[in-house]
């Protein structure tokens, strides 16, 4: 019974540090993914403005 609890805990351990991982990444991604956007709008604006030009 002990091996079981131990195997039941360390699982539980896995399963919370993949979760603080999943969202680091997750978070990572959305920060990333931001400035990529931020930086697409600024090259169509500067595109647009020369246009105008």
């Amino acid at each position: 019974m002990s091996f079981f609890k131990s195997w039941a805990f360390w699982f539980l351990v896995g399963c919370f540090i993949g979760t603080i991982i999943g969202y680091f990444v997750a978070a990572l991604c959305f920060i990333s993914g931001r400035e990529s956007r931020l930086e697409e709008k600024r090259e169509q604006s500067l595109m647009k403005d020369e246009d105008h030009k």
